[in-house]
């Protein structure tokens, strides 16, 4: 899944996983190119039980070594609207600081956002609401959610999206790009 505006090629769509091992899938064999941003979600559908099955996002900047490894998320039950925690966020300038929804759905997720400020920081909120469209993924940089603050340029947040935990994954990640270094945080609910 891509953002809206954004198409992608697809690339190798099946494979088989061998028994008692790992398989490790290059992004660039899933998807060939990009109109846009390089960057996309995907859904991996496995067979077989649940529980014999963990899977992994690594991305490692070839300049520097810097690693992240990010689990991947299984889908639960919870069938309202869901809440995204984010407990601690930054729009300090030398970094690149987004949250990064997908929604699953063949329908449009509206979402609300409330940031926590700490104590005696007040925040200026810019963007307090949106729609992560169907089967899409949905990039929102830190920056536009929170303009400015009386004190540290950081806060945690609480995003709630319309739709079933089951349709959609969030995260949170950062780059330096002095560093090359890459964090990302999956929010949980």
């Amino acid at each position: 899944m891509t953002e809206q505006g954004n198409p992608a090629n697809l690339g190798t769509t099946s494979l088989t996983i061998p028994a008692n091992s790992q398989l490790a899938i290059p992004a660039k064999t899933v998807v060939s190119s990009f109109t846009g941003n390089t960057r996309g979600s995907a859904v991996f559908t496995i067979g077989g039980p649940a529980n014999n099955i963990e899977g992994l996002y690594q991305s490692t900047n070839l300049s520097t070594g810097a690693m992240s490894n990010t689990p991947m998320s299984r889908p639960s039950s919870y069938t309202g609207s869901t809440p995204f925690v984010v407990p601690w966020f930054t729009t300090n300038p030398g970094y690149v600081s987004r949250f990064v929804f997908v929604n699953r759905s063949s329908q449009a997720a509206p979402f609300t956002v409330q940031v926590l400020p700490e104590a005696g920081n007040a925040a200026t909120l810019n963007v307090t609401s949106g729609v992560i469209a169907a089967q899409s993924m949905y990039v929102l940089d830190a920056s536009s959610v929170v303009t400015g603050f009386s004190a540290a340029t950081r806060a945690g947040a609480v995003v709630q999206v319309s739709s079933p935990d089951t349709n959609i994954d969030a995260l949170y990640n950062v780059v330096n790009p002095s560093s090359g270094v890459v964090s990302n945080t999956r929010l949980t609910h």
